[in-house]
């Protein structure tokens, strides 16, 4: 049984390019609205809240997310103020799914009606497909949105599949809706069911690194002393109380964000899986954020001894998707497929510290 120390308040320490014939995909950039940055509805980043469960993306007059369902996918459409926009007969919604081995399969979308009996208060464009044998991120999906804008809505997204989003009544047994609401018996606004314990503070970090966190904070969690206040996270006295928490703190598991890869801490061990995550470190430029053995730019937490402080399973989460994972971090979504993300684990896994009291932060 795990002691939690008396002193201590646990809490948690966080598809529509129509691809047309090549001819279309040729098209001049220039055309295309780009989207200002992609990230996950999950979160409740740059004030869009949890919805569907789908990906967020962001252009300058819109927001469009994009849920990829075992038997479909959908793309709900918004204004810059994250209204709806019911769509007139102008507006195309096209999605192509791209795979490795080059097969591209177009999808055509169509409006489905708001139906609120069914807890669906808004509209959105829908396409049948069978995601259920879909790898994470073993696909893309190419959009293309046209009629809402001047020029056309382009952006691309990994294909990641996930059930809707439900919500239901915290005080009653209401039948779960797709979209929070007020009950209709108590009035109470409903909640989004996830089996994600909040802060997932367990899925996040590696409990031995927690302990020593706790015990030094200030020591262990910045690369540089100045670079930002110093944080007001009391330090732990003693090592059992740390230890203690610590254990607390890793049965909280994020499993929405952060699903555990069986096998994935054996990475490390595979020379080649290694070699070829060192080579896509290299060629992905990740020093142009993080500092490496003294070498790369402090934009975000330095990598040495990072195998120590992360899980295999975190850090694979985190490259396939880091909106998802962190919501509004400028880590960029590269949009991995599933083999560079694990090989990028793989190394990064073999990066552990001579002492477990790394200065690397976060």
């Amino acid at each position: 049984m795990l002691r939690i120390p008396r002193r201590i308040a646990p809490a948690a320490l966080l598809a529509f390019s129509l691809v047309f014939a090549s001819s279309a995909r040729a098209q001049d950039a220039k055309e295309l609205e780009k989207p200002e940055h992609e990230e996950s509805a999950a979160g409740h980043s740059h004030g869009m809240s949890e919805i569907h469960g789908g990906r967020v993306t962001m252009t300058p007059t819109h927001h469009f997310e994009v849920l990829f369902a075992p038997t479909e996918a959908r793309v709900y459409c918004y204004d810059k103020v994250q209204q709806s926009i019911e769509p007139s007969d102008d507006v195309t919604v096209g999605m192509v799914l791209e795979s490795r081995t080059g097969d591209d399969v177009p999808l055509t979308m169509k409006y489905v009606q708001p139906d609120p009996e069914k807890g669906h208060t808004l509209g959105y464009f829908s396409a049948a497909y069978d995601f259920s044998a879909v790898e994470e991120n073993a696909m893309k999906a190419v959009l293309r949105i046209a009629g809402l804008t001047e020029k056309p809505i382009e952006f691309k997204t990994n294909v990641t599949v996930s059930e809707p989003a439900s919500y239901a009544c915290p005080m009653n047994d209401s039948a779960p809706v797709a979209e929070p609401m007020a009950c209709p018996k108590c009035g109470m606004k409903m909640v989004r069911q996830e089996s994600a314990k909040k802060g997932g503070a367990g899925s996040r970090c590696r409990p031995e690194w927690l302990s020593q966190y706790l015990l030094a904070p200030e020591n262990l969690r910045y690369a540089s002393e100045g670079r930002r206040p110093r944080i007001r996270m009391p330090r732990i006295e003693g090592r059992q109380d740390a230890r203690d928490l610590a254990a607390y703190l890793h049965t909280l598991r994020d499993t929405v964000r952060v699903p555990n890869v069986a096998g994935a801490e054996a990475w490390a061990d595979d020379s080649v899986l290694v070699a070829n995550g060192a080579g896509l470190f290299d060629q992905y430029q990740c020093r142009g954020c993080h500092v490496l053995d003294g070498r790369g730019n402090e934009v975000g937490p330095a990598l040495d001894g990072v195998a120590d402080r992360r899980p295999a399973s975190y850090v694979m989460a985190l490259l396939r998707a880091p909106q998802t994972v962190i919501p509004g971090t400028p880590m960029e979504d590269k949009h991995l497929w599933n083999e560079e993300a694990h090989a990028l684990s793989a190394y990064l896994m073999t990066l552990r510290s001579p002492s477990k009291t790394s200065n690397s932060y976060k």
